[in-house]
């Protein structure tokens, strides 16, 4: 009796030393509930045939197991779907990220925006911030552990433009923040930056953000690669285009700039100081905040094509930035839009 027991519990020892050595198994398995039960109910299927087969218990285990592989292969068979791989300069597996979002989005319904790693795994993965043209509203998407290849994942975000005050966004706030348009333009494009870790590797991958409001209410919404219009004359004009186009609204918001007039009583003086002091600061820290990682892009991108306009160049190396010196870049920014039209095809 005691032998028998012995040659059951080695039995089951050597059923789990061996699904042990094959854990790589489970990098089949499908995700999701679904899934989960399906599965479940497949390994009390595969139980109770071993038990209707009076098995012992370590091949009952293997029955059970074998079934549950047997489903997850033909899962994967049925449901398996070739993402292609972005073409790019350099190391063609290197972690690169698509977005899946609705087409429009709406207050009556659930925002499902994901992402997809289609390179290898990425570590650390972390959005740069979204702020609205007035910097009322912005979105800053959570950090992201890790995404092997071909793995999607619900992006989440928080709502809120100061990191004292946060909170779980929600469709409502998307919709808040492409409504935040001082110029009523009718396309608004916002640079969304990623940066992560390729294996120890630092990297940056940027995405433009776009969102065109509706008259019946809702934001017609597009997430798409900036990277795939870096080779080309006519994404350099865009990108210049966007960027003068922003720096104008920017510069309409700021207003007139407000001038000490030594004339004033002592009072009204000192109040018009004030103003300057905070049209002053809105200037500087607005540049700051919503352009001068752009503006760098840019300047590198057409310098190292070749295409830097040297004023330009001249104005955005001046520190501190004042009226005149971004009514500079503006109006260079146009000539470098004259400049590049007739390549666009």
């Amino acid at each position: 009796m005691a032998d028998r027991g012995n040659k059951w519990i080695r039995r089951i020892r050597d059923a789990f030393t061996w699904a042990r050595n094959a854990h790589w198994l489970w990098t089949l398995f499908p995700a999701g509930w679904k899934a989960y039960l399906v599965a479940a109910l497949v390994g009390a299927v595969g139980l109770v045939g071993a038990l209707l087969s009076r098995v012992n218990l370590a091949h009952a285990w293997l029955w059970v197991v074998a079934a549950v592989c047997i489903y997850a292969l033909t899962w994967k068979i049925f449901h398996f779907q070739w993402q292609p791989k972005p073409q790019r300069e350099g190391d063609s597996d290197e972690p690169c990220f698509a977005f899946e979002a609705p087409s429009e989005i709406h207050s009556y319904h659930s925002l499902d925006l994901f992402i997809r790693n289609c390179g290898r795994t990425a570590r650390d993965i972390n959005f740069d911030p979204l702020i609205s043209k007035s910097g009322h509203h912005a979105i800053r998407f959570d950090r992201i552990a890790t995404l092997s290849r071909d793995e999607r994942h619900q992006l989440t975000f928080k709502a809120g433009s100061e990191d004292s005050w946060l909170i779980a966004g929600v469709v409502n706030h998307v919709i808040l923040f492409f409504d935040d348009n001082p110029g009523q333009e009718s396309t608004l494009s916002y640079v969304l930056t990623i940066r992560f870790l390729d294996g120890n590797r630092p990297v940056t991958e940027q995405h433009i953000f776009e969102g065109k409001p509706l008259s019946s209410g809702g934001v017609k919404l597009r997430i798409y690669p900036a990277i795939e219009l870096e080779a080309t004359s006519g994404s350099d004009y865009e990108a210049v285009r966007l960027l003068r186009n922003d720096l104008q609204t920017f510069l309409d918001e700021l207003g007139e700039e407000p001038k000490p007039d030594y004339k004033l009583a002592h009072d009204a003086f000192n109040k018009r100081l004030e103003q300057i002091g905070r049209f002053e600061n809105r200037l500087e820290h607005g540049f700051q905040l919503r352009f001068a990682a752009r503006v760098q892009t840019v300047i590198h991108t057409l310098g190292e094509k070749g295409l830097l306009d040297a004023d330009l160049d001249l104005a955005t190396r001046k520190p501190p930035k004042d009226l005149t010196t971004l009514q500079t870049i503006r109006d260079r920014l146009g000539v470098v839009m004259s400049e590049l039209r007739p390549r666009v095809k």
